[in-house]
């Protein structure tokens, strides 16, 4: 495994935990956001593999 490698998953790691942390964060306040309103929420100008990671994270709140 190559450096950039480790870096490239904790940057997705980190990416799902932020959005998974969002997505409770808004659900424990009630607000009227579902699974499908991640893109909504999502940081703009994430690498395409943070913002699958970031969306992954939001959606498996409702999982």
């Amino acid at each position: 495994m190559s450096a950039m490698s480790i870096y490239d998953d904790l940057a997705e790691s980190a990416s799902f935990i932020a959005g998974r942390d969002a997505a409770r964060e808004v659900r424990r306040e009630g607000f009227g956001w579902s699974e499908d309103s991640g893109h909504r929420m999502c940081p703009s100008g994430l690498h395409p593999d943070d913002e699958a990671a970031w969306l992954n994270g939001w959606r498996s709140v409702w999982d």
